[in-house]
């Protein structure tokens, strides 16, 4: 068992001055009440798998992501839960595993609310910054040149995360790699090399995750203050057959090697940390008309953008949306697709129309197949699409 000198001053943080031994890897806090801010954790598996579960940072060290056992999914369910903005608090009799689990019980956990911001913004130009992982046994298969190009298309890339979302808002959104000198003194122009002094093979990826989050605090610095937006990309070797996963409302986004260099598993990931869910029909991933459905093992495409009710979460076509009164409004008008929103010759044409019935939203769109934008959209290409959705612009 390893334990950097970050870690223990994160964990003793935790447990405060006075401990008891249980077992080989476990400590139970004696100490007054303690906080945490509580994530949705959303990873991909591939093949319809959507694997949801909760995590939560201490103030002392957000970098870790511990995560909870002994919390049911009622639990969580019950409490009306927002990412990155609840709270959980916990007492006495609570345990922090070695690799970063702690285990709660119900009857002593109550949920709170933070003074954190309930979403991101999906406006501003962000830093980013992408981290290249070298482990005792494995390093993240793509030079951190190669990297920085298929994210930031800094070099002969042509669809990555900087174009999508550069594309897709009109210029509302941008992410820009993060150039310049960090806290800890390393010298970054947006790919940072992390070494950590941990075996990735057969590990799960949280663990190795926490390993590169923990090593970057001490070698670049503060993550959640001095980027906007962190992408680990995490050598091959992890266990389970997972792509990618992002915390809602986070910084942070996590990729299984290749996984990094494919824009719509960026444009993915990085959705879900602007507050976005999964696009489904059937299953959790299969509408394949916007880039929170399925993600696609390609690297020059595929050239789409949001569906209707992403978009109206993301905001960038507000002008251009109608919301009508089903119970008593007739609307009559002329529908067009978001390559079109800036046509001086179509203004008074609607980009969506929505509605809710039944405490469900539901929005009317046009998916035009056309352009650099959207001529990529996988299904309902040049056909008009209705989205239903949970009410609201939650996750």
């Amino acid at each position: 068992m390893r334990f950097s000198l970050a870690s223990i001053t994160a964990l003793s943080a935790l447990v405060g001055p006075v401990f008891a031994q249980n077992g080989s890897s476990n400590y139970v806090r004696r100490a007054q009440k303690s906080k945490c801010t509580l994530f949705i954790k959303v990873e991909n598996k591939g093949s319809d798998v959507d694997t949801t579960s909760y995590a939560c940072t201490l103030a002392s060290s957000p970098h870790s992501f511990l995560e909870i056992e002994g919390l049911s999914d009622e639990f969580f369910k019950g409490s009306n839960i927002i990412s990155g903005k609840s709270e959980l608090e916990f007492g006495t009799g609570v345990t922090v595993s070695s690799n970063n689990v702690i285990t709660l019980n119900e009857r002593s956990v109550s949920v709170g609310t933070s003074n954190n911001p309930t979403a991101q913004s999906t406006t501003g130009v962000k830093k980013t910054l992408a981290i290249r992982v070298i482990a005792q046994d494995a390093e993240t298969t793509f030079s951190a040149g190669d990297i920085k190009d298929e994210i930031f298309g800094t070099g002969v890339d042509q669809v990555n995360l900087s174009e999508r979302y550069d594309t897709c808002s009109y210029g509302e959104l941008t992410f820009e790699p993060y150039v310049g000198t960090t806290s800890g003194g390393m010298n970054v122009d947006g790919v940072a090399l992390v070494t950590i002094n941990v075996n990735v093979s057969g590990q799960s990826n949280s663990n190795i995750q926490n390993a590169v989050t923990t090593a970057a605090a001490e070698q670049i610095g503060n993550l959640s203050q001095e980027f906007d937006y962190v992408m680990l990309c995490l050598p091959p070797g992890t266990s389970g057959g997972w792509i990618a996963y992002a915390y809602i409302n986070s910084y942070l986004s996590v990729y299984n090697d290749k996984w990094c260099n494919y824009p719509s598993g960026q444009v993915h990931e990085i959705g879900h940390n602007l507050g976005l869910a999964h696009s489904g029909e059937s299953s959790a991933y299969d509408d394949q008309s916007g880039m929170m459905g399925y993600s696609y093992s390609q690297d020059e495409g595929p050239r789409m953008c949001f569906n209707a009710a992403k978009n109206r979460q993301l905001g960038w076509y507000d002008s251009r949306t109608v919301q009508i009164n089903i119970a008593s409004e007739i609307w009559e008008g002329k529908i067009t697709g978001i390559a079109n929103y800036k046509d001086d010759e179509i203004t008074d044409e609607k980009v969506s129309v929505w509605f809710n019935l039944a405490d469900q939203d539901y929005y009317v769109s046009f998916n035009s197949k056309v352009g650099n934008m959207n001529s990529g959209t996988v299904e309902g290409g040049n056909q008009v699409l209705v989205h239903e959705r949970s009410q609201g612009t939650g996750y």
